[in-house]
């Protein structure tokens, strides 16, 4: 009998050490000061097929960051792009790694980011490269994203598999049932395909804001218990 509840309680108790660890994770990578929230840039760079293409940085201070570009009077209209991942600062640039693995660089200029190529080199142009600090909020485009979910005592996090950052969820019905069903053991972290957006929302602890995903609102989602993120 002693042997048996031991092996009900083990993973009851590595479950909670789990969500304890996480918690420290969550204080450490996506709950920032209110002042010191990101970094945002705006400005309209040169485009070979369009009238501009319209860029928006924000930089998270929790290493991660969200691209949007729009490329301005297309064929087909104005076309807008979103991209997540992990950004870098080595002596005066900045390296943008897409969650697909791109890279993007970019060099500090006064107050600004100038944009370079593809190597990291200065672009030899009379056009416009260079984005302006700006007040603004995290865009709300969509991004694919994969990781790992687990979802224990009413409470939702979401480990990103490009970042390896740990986000908590403003959880869905639909998100818990699926997951549900999906794991094998109360508080398995599975793999979870997913579009959604980041929004800075106040903290349970006074003063504090924290970095929440937030689904995509009656979108596709799929979770894979036999998959995880890879191996870096």
């Amino acid at each position: 009998m002693i042997v048996k509840s031991l092996r009900i309680a083990l993973p009851l108790l590595m479950a909670a050490g789990l969500f304890s660890l996480q918690g420290c994770q969550h204080q450490s990578s996506s709950q920032v000061q209110p002042a010191t929230q990101q970094q945002s840039y705006q400005g309209v760079l040169p485009c070979a097929d369009c009238n501009g293409l319209q860029t928006s940085l924000f930089l998270n201070q929790d290493g991660t960051f969200v691209l949007q570009e729009t490329y301005l009077a297309t064929r087909d209209g104005d076309q807008v792009f979103t991209s997540y991942g992990q950004w870098l600062r080595s002596a005066d640039k900045i390296t943008l790694t897409t969650n697909s693995g791109d890279k993007r660089h970019f060099r500090s200029e006064g107050n600004g980011l100038r944009m370079l190529d593809r190597n990291g080199e200065a672009i030899r142009s009379e056009l416009n490269y260079l984005l302006l600090p700006v007040s603004a909020a995290l865009p709300t485009a969509l991004v694919p994203l994969t990781g790992l979910y687990t979802y224990m005592a009413d409470a939702a996090i979401f480990e990103d598999c490009a970042t390896g950052k740990i986000f908590p969820v403003a959880n869905t019905a639909e998100l818990e049932q699926a997951y549900l069903a999906a794991r094998r053991e109360p508080g398995d972290a599975v793999f979870l395909t997913i579009n959604g957006f980041f929004q800075v929302r106040p903290s349970m602890e006074a003063g504090r804001v924290q970095t929440v995903l937030v689904p995509e609102r009656n979108g596709k989602f799929r979770f894979d218990r036999n998959r995880s993120c890879p191996k870096k």
